[in-house]
């Protein structure tokens, strides 16, 4: 599949993209919010029923991503699987003459793959993380450096390119990526740093354009002579389809619905916390406001003015008279006139209004009780260290449903894997060992684990 240049320049400017785009976007962002501690917009920007500007921004400002540690538990548990027993990656077959020891396909993704150590560690600290929270993301296998030596080896590095990063996607036919990189261009007599860069990638070539003063321009091009497309899409469980792209949702998108609501009730009870919670000082207030005190008729009128025109005195809120008491200060009671309609004084004439403080226990009760059944709905609930026979919601973990759940995914970093090398090898092989057959049989055997020691003996 070949794009025109007019072709390529429409999604370069974002005038295009895959059918699906706007939805794979969404599914990454519902757990990117969660899972990196991002502030929730949309789920806080909402003013409550009969919530002052005060209240909301106060919501706004002390904001803390209480959900993330849900989703860094679901990944730490889910990262035990390299632990399970029979957990293996094997080099089965002898390495064939030509290949230097030092550059033998176990050596290279165990023990010297580059950033990480070997394939396996990049596997746990950064692919999982993006499988669980964006299934659309595509994984391009490139090399870091194509300008080589005869006699050195090419050092294929997969690098992920998230939902919003991936403009089309064709199964193994075309891929348009948008890099985190970026380049410099000059823009009149100034040189910039931040131009775009995006990666174009066939069967045959990975192309790189550049943004240059007058739009985009091919910086280099790279002809990987694999006979495929060097993409590999991430996947997750299947979620619907737009025409011929396929869209999947992540294997943890169940926590997503009560994990939004955590947000928005842990939200709810800071303010809650203000209204019920703090002590509320009232104060019977008999002194005359010295700012607002009319001479003339010896009275306090609530008013001042502004120019010419009376508004609220902000002293005594309108009201003509203003506390007297403080810290360290006497409070001096005024006599009243009640023959003149005067209130008597309260005695004591300060004390604190009585509030309501059950119903920040309830949405306590309700925040732990949504955070429960968020991990409940992935049968991972065991994360959670509640008193589970007090809870009225609780239940007894099902380990073969929490087997199947941790097999599935498994199954899926295995696979990913069994890709990973097979471009690893066939980047670094292919002129050495021609023949296919012969190549194939370098590839490591990494077998999908069955018995996992993600709960513990109690």
């Amino acid at each position: 599949m070949t794009l025109t240049e007019k072709e390529l320049q429409a999604y370069f400017t974002g005038k295009k993209k895959h059918a699906a785009y706007n939805k794979t976007v969404e599914i990454y962002d519902n757990l990117r919010t969660h899972a990196n501690g991002e502030k929730p917009g949309q789920l806080l920007n909402d003013y409550r029923p009969g919530e002052s500007s005060e209240i909301f921004n106060y919501r706004l400002k002390i904001y803390e991503p209480v959900t993330k540690e849900h989703i860094s538990q679901i990944i730490t548990s889910l990262s035990k699987i390299r632990r399970s027993s029979d957990w293996s990656i094997k080099y089965t077959q002898p390495v064939p003459a030509v290949i230097t020891p030092a550059e033998t396909p176990q050596q290279y993704c165990e023990v010297a793959f580059p950033y990480f150590g070997s394939l396996t560690n990049w596997v746990f600290s950064v692919l999982l993380k993006n499988y669980l929270i964006d299934p659309n993301a595509v994984i391009l296998v490139t090399p870091l450096n194509t300008d080589v030596q005869a006699h050195e080896y090419l050092k294929p590095f997969p690098v992920i390119f998230n939902s919003t990063q991936v403009l089309e996607y064709v199964e193994d036919e075309l891929a348009i990526l948008k890099s985190k990189e970026q380049c410099a261009y000059r823009s009149g007599n100034t040189l910039r740093y931040d131009g775009d860069v995006f990666y174009v990638v066939d069967k045959q070539h990975v192309h790189r354009y550049e943004q240059t003063a007058k739009g985009y321009a091919l910086a280099s091009s790279y002809a990987h002579r694999l006979s495929r497309l060097p993409v590999i899409r991430v996947k997750g469980s299947f979620f619907d389809t737009y025409g011929p792209y396929v869209v999947y949702e992540s294997r943890i998108s169940p926590v997503v619905p009560r994990l939004n609501k955590v947000v928005r009730e842990d939200s709810d009870l800071d303010a809650a916390k203000v209204a019920h919670l703090y002590p509320e000082a009232w104060e019977y207030a008999t002194q005359p406001c010295a700012d607002c005190y009319d001479a003339t008729t010896g009275q306090c009128t609530g008013q001042v003015r502004v120019g010419n025109k009376p508004v609220a005195c902000t002293a005594c809120s309108g009201s003509g008279l203003v506390p007297s008491s403080g810290p360290y200060k006497k409070y001096v009671v005024r006599p009243t006139n009640q023959n003149m309609g005067e209130q008597p004084v309260p005695i004591p004439p300060k004390g604190y209004v009585t509030k309501p403080v059950e119903i920040v226990e309830l949405q306590d009760r309700i925040i732990d009780k949504n955070s429960y059944k968020a991990l409940a709905s992935i049968n991972m609930q065991f994360l959670l260290q509640a008193p589970l026979n007090q809870s009225g919601y609780a239940k007894e973990v099902d380990r073969d449903e929490l087997n199947n759940f941790v097999y599935a995914i498994a199954e899926d970093l295995v696979q990913l894997m069994d890709e990973c090398y097979w471009f690893i090898i066939n980047y670094r092989y292919s002129t050495i060992v021609p023949d296919v057959h012969q190549r194939s049989q370098l590839l490591p055997e990494v077998k999908v684990p069955e018995k996992f020691d993600i709960l513990s003996l109690t």
